[in-house]
């Protein structure tokens, strides 16, 4: 099972895409990079990042001093 959470362009061919899902047993949140091919079709890349869903409060508070927001 796999829950497709959100679709970030990066590029003309690229997005980001962010799905929850289960991994040999594990639930897992997968950030990926997802490139559209000549064809049309699109697929993932291996560029991403996977982890926890615990790890998810640790994340956004890095992403945020990142943005020049809240020192967490």
């Amino acid at each position: 099972m796999s829950d497709f959470l959100a679709e970030i362009p990066r590029s003309s061919r690229e997005t980001i895409r962010v799905q929850r899902e289960f991994h040999r047993g594990f639930e897992i949140v997968q950030l990926r990079i997802w490139y559209t091919y000549d064809d049309g079709e699109t697929r993932p890349t291996k560029k991403g990042v996977t982890f926890k869903p615990d790890a998810i409060p640790e994340i956004i508070s890095a992403l945020q001093m990142a943005q020049g927001g809240t020192d967490g």
